[in-house]
């Protein structure tokens, strides 16, 4: 099956924005996947699911009426194997460290060579429930409080746990070479995992405009000044070697600032040589936490009636 991006059109290097976002893969053998996954006989009915900007997703029905959910990365999702196997495992750690409410995953792989589909895949548990986007407008204050109140709970549980390093949560068994065994404190008790690690960054920011073809140091950082000054190197070796990336909301002018090699290059070093002095002496706001970087009303699920109640989050 050839699965094409419908969301929507490109302004600007359609041609490019939409291959990053077109993949082939076989969804027979996904079917079959997610009817193991949850021991039924069989799929029978499969729903393609609006497009997400970096993955396709599928709503798989199987004989007992069950349904989950498929997800295939676009081209666009980051690191090959490690960007889903980070993805995989930061759900699991969420889910069973943190007790929030993120859905299940049933089956994955992130090794394409492996698998029968022919690209990687998660299958998770569907939350059942509507996004939060469609029914905010209907809630009265009391209502929109409850929600907001349930979701500052959990990003206070969230920035309650520290890791002892900055980077991307793995599966130890999904790393070749383990970088940092992982350990983290929670609620003051300092705990070893065998089952988790900190490896290579698969931040988008990595990726973006050539950047993952580049040589640079992707982590795992040991302290914020080491993840910064990786940043910074980063940048000045993308500046130096990549072609520069047309901005689409610049307006330039006579006597406005009109961004060349040469400036990009002379900031990027001047950060290099201040970074320390920017950085917060508190070591409080600089501990590694775990971070939603999409947690938009779109990605928080309630109840179909009970819209307070809350169900889950996604994505």
């Amino acid at each position: 099956m050839k699965a094409y991006y419908t969301k929507g059109r490109f302004v600007s290097n359609e041609a490019q924005e939409m291959s990053q976002r077109h993949v082939r893969y076989d969804v027979q053998a996904l079917e079959k996947i997610g009817a193991v996954a949850v021991r039924a006989r069989s799929c029978v009915k499969v729903k393609k699911l609006p497009d997400g900007n970096f993955n396709k997703a599928l709503l798989l029905t199987m004989n007992d009426g069950r349904e989950v959910v498929a997800k295939v990365p676009n081209p666009n999702v980051g690191l090959p194997h490690l960007t889903i196997a980070s993805e995989v495992a930061t759900m699991d750690f969420v889910r069973n460290v943190l007790a929030a409410p993120v859905p299940e995953v049933l089956a994955w792989s992130s090794n394409v060579s492996q698998n029968p589909v022919g690209r990687e895949y998660i299958i998770m548990e569907k939350v059942r429930g509507v996004p939060f986007a469609d029914v905010a407008n209907e809630m009265d204050l009391n209502k929109l409080c409850k929600i907001v109140d349930r979701l500052a709970g959990y990003q206070k549980d969230w920035a309650s746990l520290s890791f002892n390093g900055y980077c991307s949560l793995y599966y130890a068994l999904s790393l070749k070479k383990p970088h940092r065994a992982l350990q983290y404190v929670k609620n003051g008790v300092s705990i070893a995992s065998s089952r988790f690690a900190i490896g290579l960054c698969v931040g988008r920011y990595w990726m973006y405009d050539g950047r993952s073809a580049i040589d640079i140091d992707r982590g795992p950082w040991t302290s914020v000044e080491e993840h910064q000054t990786a940043v910074d190197e980063r940048e000045l070796k993308s500046v130096s070697s990549l072609p520069l990336p047309k901005s689409l909301t610049g307006l330039y002018g006579p006597g406005t600032y009109i961004p060349s090699r040469e400036k990009k290059l002379e900031a990027a070093n001047w950060y290099l040589k201040i970074v320390k002095y920017l950085l917060p002496m508190d070591e409080t706001l600089t501990k590694s936490h775990l971070h939603h970087s999409d947690l938009h009303a779109g990605n928080i699920i309630v109840d179909h009636r009970d819209h307070p109640k809350f169900k889950g989050i996604i994505d």
